[in-house]
Protein backbone atom coordinates (compact mmCIF):
# COMPACT_ATOMS: atom_id res chain seq x y z
CA UNK A 1 0.00 0.00 0.00
CA UNK A 2 1.32 3.31 -0.72
CA UNK A 3 1.19 5.99 1.29
CA UNK A 4 1.67 10.52 0.68
CA UNK A 5 5.05 10.79 0.91
CA UNK A 6 6.77 7.24 -0.22
CA UNK A 7 9.38 7.23 -2.63
CA UNK A 8 9.18 4.99 -5.81
CA UNK A 9 11.85 3.65 -8.02
CA UNK A 10 11.26 2.91 -11.40
CA UNK A 11 14.52 1.73 -13.19
CA UNK A 12 17.23 3.96 -12.17
CA UNK A 13 14.52 7.02 -11.31
CA UNK A 14 13.21 7.39 -8.20
CA UNK A 15 9.81 9.41 -7.51
CA UNK A 16 8.52 10.32 -4.45
CA UNK A 17 4.18 10.32 -3.96
CA UNK A 18 2.78 13.91 -3.32
CA UNK A 19 -0.33 12.88 -4.48
CA UNK A 20 -2.29 9.58 -5.98
CA UNK A 21 -2.61 10.21 -9.70
CA UNK A 22 -5.88 9.66 -11.98
CA UNK A 23 -5.25 7.84 -15.00
CA UNK A 24 -4.60 11.31 -17.06
CA UNK A 25 -1.79 11.91 -14.69
CA UNK A 26 -0.98 8.50 -15.22
CA UNK A 27 -0.77 9.52 -19.08
CA UNK A 28 0.87 12.50 -18.71
CA UNK A 29 3.95 11.07 -16.90
CA UNK A 30 4.25 8.41 -19.22
CA UNK A 31 4.45 10.41 -22.40
CA UNK A 32 6.95 12.66 -20.52
CA UNK A 33 9.42 9.65 -19.65
CA UNK A 34 9.19 7.85 -23.14
CA UNK A 35 6.82 5.54 -21.32
CA UNK A 36 3.59 5.89 -23.39
CA UNK A 37 2.01 3.56 -25.61
CA UNK A 38 2.87 5.05 -29.52
CA UNK A 39 0.43 4.13 -32.26
CA UNK A 40 -0.82 5.77 -35.54
CA UNK A 41 -3.29 4.49 -37.86
CA UNK A 42 -2.48 3.46 -41.64
CA UNK A 43 -4.75 3.35 -44.48
CA UNK A 44 -4.30 0.61 -47.22
CA UNK A 45 -4.66 1.20 -50.72
CA UNK A 46 -3.01 4.84 -50.68
CA UNK A 47 -6.15 5.93 -48.43
CA UNK A 48 -5.53 9.12 -46.16
CA UNK A 49 -7.23 10.11 -43.34
CA UNK A 50 -9.30 12.74 -45.22
CA UNK A 51 -10.11 9.98 -47.63
CA UNK A 52 -9.58 6.24 -46.49
CA UNK A 53 -9.74 3.80 -49.96
CA UNK A 54 -11.27 1.52 -49.93
CA UNK A 55 -10.65 -2.65 -49.59
CA UNK A 56 -11.93 -5.67 -51.67
CA UNK A 57 -12.20 -9.53 -51.16
CA UNK A 58 -9.56 -11.47 -52.07
CA UNK A 59 -7.27 -8.93 -51.67
CA UNK A 60 -3.99 -8.35 -50.30
CA UNK A 61 -2.37 -5.17 -49.69
CA UNK A 62 1.42 -4.08 -48.10
CA UNK A 63 2.01 -1.08 -46.51
CA UNK A 64 4.85 0.21 -44.95
CA UNK A 65 5.49 -0.21 -41.01
CA UNK A 66 4.91 2.90 -39.74
CA UNK A 67 7.48 2.39 -36.93
CA UNK A 68 10.69 0.93 -38.73
CA UNK A 69 13.14 -0.93 -36.46
CA UNK A 70 10.13 -2.02 -34.28
CA UNK A 71 7.78 -5.01 -33.44
CA UNK A 72 4.12 -3.70 -34.37
CA UNK A 73 0.89 -5.12 -33.41
CA UNK A 74 -2.26 -4.62 -36.23
CA UNK A 75 -5.82 -3.98 -35.86
CA UNK A 76 -7.85 -3.25 -39.00
CA UNK A 77 -11.07 -1.48 -39.23
CA UNK A 78 -13.61 -0.85 -41.65
CA UNK A 79 -16.16 1.81 -41.77
CA UNK A 80 -19.79 0.60 -41.66
CA UNK A 81 -22.97 2.10 -41.42
CA UNK A 82 -21.18 5.02 -40.11
CA UNK A 83 -18.92 3.77 -37.49
CA UNK A 84 -15.39 2.23 -37.69
CA UNK A 85 -15.11 -1.13 -36.28
CA UNK A 86 -13.04 -5.13 -36.38
CA UNK A 87 -14.46 -7.08 -38.94
CA UNK A 88 -12.73 -10.22 -37.25
CA UNK A 89 -10.86 -12.74 -39.63
CA UNK A 90 -12.41 -16.58 -39.55
CA UNK A 91 -11.71 -19.18 -42.49
CA UNK A 92 -13.81 -22.18 -43.40
CA UNK A 93 -14.01 -25.09 -45.46
CA UNK A 94 -16.87 -25.09 -48.03
CA UNK A 95 -18.96 -28.42 -47.75
CA UNK A 96 -19.97 -28.21 -50.98
CA UNK A 97 -16.51 -28.22 -52.58
CA UNK A 98 -13.82 -28.45 -49.92
CA UNK A 99 -12.05 -25.56 -50.61
CA UNK A 100 -11.38 -23.08 -47.94
CA UNK A 101 -12.84 -19.70 -47.79
CA UNK A 102 -11.99 -16.68 -45.77
CA UNK A 103 -14.68 -13.77 -43.56
CA UNK A 104 -13.00 -10.49 -42.79
CA UNK A 105 -9.56 -8.56 -43.29
CA UNK A 106 -6.31 -9.66 -41.36
CA UNK A 107 -3.46 -7.68 -40.84
CA UNK A 108 0.03 -8.65 -39.66
CA UNK A 109 3.86 -7.66 -39.79
CA UNK A 110 5.48 -10.19 -41.44
CA UNK A 111 9.11 -10.59 -41.34
CA UNK A 112 9.69 -8.02 -38.60
CA UNK A 113 8.87 -5.42 -41.71
CA UNK A 114 5.99 -4.21 -43.62
CA UNK A 115 2.21 -4.88 -42.58
CA UNK A 116 0.32 -7.37 -44.87
CA UNK A 117 -3.16 -6.80 -44.83
CA UNK A 118 -5.41 -9.65 -46.53
CA UNK A 119 -8.95 -9.45 -46.86
CA UNK A 120 -11.21 -12.57 -47.17
CA UNK A 121 -12.14 -14.81 -50.87
CA UNK A 122 -15.90 -14.65 -49.00
CA UNK A 123 -16.73 -11.14 -47.49
CA UNK A 124 -15.29 -8.66 -45.78
CA UNK A 125 -17.62 -8.45 -42.99
CA UNK A 126 -19.90 -11.06 -42.14
CA UNK A 127 -22.18 -8.53 -39.86
CA UNK A 128 -22.93 -8.30 -35.72
CA UNK A 129 -24.87 -11.30 -35.84
CA UNK A 130 -25.21 -13.25 -39.31
CA UNK A 131 -26.48 -17.02 -38.98
CA UNK A 132 -28.04 -15.34 -35.71
CA UNK A 133 -24.44 -15.92 -34.25
CA UNK A 134 -21.59 -13.38 -32.63
CA UNK A 135 -18.47 -13.77 -34.68
CA UNK A 136 -16.13 -11.59 -32.56
CA UNK A 137 -16.84 -8.13 -34.59
CA UNK A 138 -16.61 -5.39 -32.81
CA UNK A 139 -20.48 -3.88 -33.86
CA UNK A 140 -23.04 -4.72 -31.69
CA UNK A 141 -25.34 -7.41 -32.20
CA UNK A 142 -28.04 -5.56 -33.07
CA UNK A 143 -26.00 -3.07 -35.82
CA UNK A 144 -28.35 -2.30 -38.51
CA UNK A 145 -25.65 -4.37 -40.75
CA UNK A 146 -26.07 -8.12 -39.72
CA UNK A 147 -25.50 -10.22 -43.06
CA UNK A 148 -22.45 -10.22 -44.77
CA UNK A 149 -21.21 -7.60 -46.88
CA UNK A 150 -18.51 -8.28 -50.13
CA UNK A 151 -18.92 -4.61 -51.27
CA UNK A 152 -15.99 -2.55 -50.94
CA UNK A 153 -15.52 -1.16 -47.77
CA UNK A 154 -13.08 1.91 -46.35
CA UNK A 155 -10.39 0.32 -44.22
CA UNK A 156 -7.97 1.42 -41.65
CA UNK A 157 -5.16 -0.41 -39.69
CA UNK A 158 -4.42 0.95 -36.12
CA UNK A 159 -0.92 -0.01 -35.46
CA UNK A 160 0.75 -0.27 -32.15
CA UNK A 161 4.50 0.15 -31.74
CA UNK A 162 5.50 -3.08 -29.49
CA UNK A 163 9.46 -2.51 -29.02
CA UNK A 164 12.73 -2.72 -30.88
CA UNK A 165 13.48 -5.31 -33.30
CA UNK A 166 16.52 -7.51 -31.95
CA UNK A 167 19.70 -7.95 -34.63
CA UNK A 168 21.29 -10.99 -34.26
Amino acid sequence: MLNLNDIITYGNAKFKVVKFATSNDINELNKKIGLGVDWCYIYPNGGTESNPATVSNNSEYIENNPFPGYIVECKPELYVDGDWGFPNWAQSVRPDNNTWMGFGVSANQHNNENINIKVGSQHLYTGSSYGNTLNGSSWPKNSPTTGPLNTPLPCRVKVWKIGKIKEN
